[in-house]
């Protein structure tokens, strides 16, 4: 947890200052059973009506006062807690935003989504309770103990046996409950993944007929994540009657010693009254203590998990390398391997060079590795052997802002997010009118200027107003609006018409100087690469020109046959 309380260190002072106005207001409701029982055992007795209108004066201000400083304190308690949530949330997402990839696959999307949901609002309710029932509870408790001793000190034995059995009791089921939630939460993520998978696939499901089948997996997990909330709550759902049993006991037999003592003179009446006023307010200090307890629990698994992630060292690191690869290369590969899982190679020796003008077209069957290799370009992954140069340098000792600005990126299944069609073209980028307009056309996206809003048109999510087709039109000329050094299509027109793809891959000729990588599956795109590399299982089975492949590798030769027909010679 300290890692979390450090996010309350900015608004130390307005925490303070909300402390203090709430200790005073304990204080004040500490007050009014006393000046209660002086009223009743010794104003009352005299007849003095202007010191009862005084003493009940006081009383009344007493009242309003600690009603005032209460709200003032709450409206504080809620101020700091949001602000300092709001910062945990900046960190964490940026702490996200900075994991690598590996990181983000060993962690998983629900729990992260989690983490910054579910978890930050516990901490947030534990910010907010604390500082309204943390400063309250214990000054009510310990002030009304101490007053309790003052008034009646024989009464207050009964009290003082009970305090230890309570604090046992609290302390036994914090001990048992706090791992009950930390379980919560990973069914939870659970829960989350599979809820996810389910909205995303949803047309998948409805077209081969899964509902029931999705329907009985997410009773399933949600049945798991129930039984976990049961048994967390019967643990400390145990607090409140046990508390109960053991204050109402104390206060059956206070009452009765009580009432005992007035009849035989050696207790007076507003004493009783004030002492009964007192257990009360301990009971209701113990009865915040329990919610208190309870939000600590889940505060404390999420804490954990917030930690865990605020703590992660996963950040790629900028590394000094001077060694210079080939400088008249604008992209190389040196004998690079690279495996999702240590012992597993998903790529394996792969060596290239990409020049200026040059487009070199990576081919080769599902599961060969094409995608990957595009991924190790921008540093979402980083070889276990092997070094990646651009301009001549390695790619690690670039800051990953400059890296992954020389290279503008159409992934497979790319995304196109809730913003204006501008919006998902700029992306951040300072791209004119104008050039949106042309990178349109490049792209073959003519049917924007059809719009009525055109490039203010809202993309729904996940661009679900639009077509495949159109979404990678759109896609593609969010690309070709960058200004950058690379141009990386993974498999960037698997949605197109062949007329639609020929005419886009004949404009990217007169975007030269630009070198493109071509990751696909197309050998009729590969004839128009200047170099081809034939994948296989990740590795490099054939490196050259369509011709020279043609006569020295046979995969890509069956390939060719396959597709073309043996045509392409």
């Amino acid at each position: 947890m300290k890692k979390i309380f450090r996010y309350l260190k900015p608004y130390q002072r307005l925490l303070s200052f909300g402390i203090f106005i709430k200790a005073v207001a304990g204080i004040l409701d500490l007050m009014l059973p006393f000046i209660l029982a002086i009223i009743i055992d010794r104003i009352i007795p005299t007849k003095s009506v202007p010191f009862i209108l005084l003493f009940g004066f006081f009383m009344l201000v007493a009242a309003i006062l600690s009603i005032t400083f209460n709200v003032w304190a709450n409206r504080i308690s809620a101020k700091v807690s949001t602000d300092a949530i709001l910062d945990l949330r900046k960190d964490g997402y940026r702490q996200i935003m900075n994991l690598s990839a590996k990181k983000v696959d060993e962690v998983g999307l629900p729990s992260l989504v989690s983490r910054m949901t579910t978890d930050t609002y516990h901490v947030y309710r534990f910010f907010n309770v604390m500082q309204r029932m943390g400063i309250r509870a214990p000054i009510l408790l310990i002030g009304a103990i101490i007053l309790m001793v003052i008034i009646d000190f024989q009464l207050s034995i009964i009290m003082l046996i009970l305090l230890p059995v309570l604090f046992f009791v609290v302390g036994f089921i914090t001990v048992k409950g706090v791992p009950y939630f930390d379980q919560l939460q990973r069914s939870l993520d659970e829960l989350i993944k599979v809820v996810r998978e389910n909205l995303t696939g949803i047309r998948i499901i409805k077209a081969f007929n899964q509902q029931n089948n999705e329907i009985l997996r997410f009773t399933d997990i949600n049945e798991q994540t129930s039984m976990k909330e049961q048994r967390a709550n019967i643990i400390v759902g145990l607090l409140n009657p046990t508390m109960a049993l053991l204050l109402n006991t104390g206060l059956v037999i206070i009452l009765w010693v009580g009432a005992n003592n007035v009849l035989n003179g050696t207790s007076q009446v507003g004493s009783i009254i004030a002492y009964i006023s007192y257990f009360t307010l301990i009971l209701n200090a113990f009865y915040a203590l329990n919610r208190i307890f309870l939000l600590t629990s889940k505060a404390t698994a999420s804490a954990q998990r917030l930690s865990e992630l605020l703590d992660s060292q996963d950040h790629i690191k900028i590394i000094e390398d001077h060694m210079v690869a080939n400088q008249d290369s604008v992209l190389s590969f040196n004998h690079v391997t690279f495996g999702y899982f240590d012992h597993e190679p998903t790529l394996q020796d792969i060596h290239f060079d990409l020049y200026p003008h040059e487009t070199l077209a990576i081919i080769g069957a599902t599961g060969s590795g094409k995608s990957t290799l595009a991924q190790l370009c921008l540093r979402l992954y980083d070889p276990q052997e092997g070094a990646i140069s651009l301009m001549g340098k390695n790619i690690q000792s670039y800051s990953l802002e400059e890296l992954r600005k020389s290279f503008a990126v159409v992934f497979q299944n790319d995304t196109l997010f809730s913003f204006t069609i501008a919006q998902n073209i700029q992306l951040g980028e300072s791209v004119s009118q104008e050039e949106m307009l042309t990178s349109l056309s490049l792209a073959q996206a003519d049917f924007v200027s059809a719009l009525p809003l055109q490039l203010e048109t809202q993309v729904q999510r996940s661009g679900s107003n639009f077509s495949g087709g159109q979404k990678q039109r759109l896609v593609l000329s969010r690309a070709f609006a960058k200004d950058a050094k690379v141009l990386i299509l993974d498999d960037a027109s698997s949605a197109l018409d062949y007329v639609t793809e020929s005419l886009i891959f004949q404009n990217l000729k007169s975007m030269k100087p630009l070198s493109t990588l071509l990751i696909t599956q197309r050998v009729s795109l590969a004839l128009s690469a200047d170099k081809v590399i034939m994948l296989d299982a990740g590795k490099m089975v054939g490196y050259g020109t369509h011709s020279e492949l043609m006569k020295t590798c046979i995969p890509y030769q069956q390939l060719v046959n396959i597709q073309l027909g043996g045509e392409a010679r």
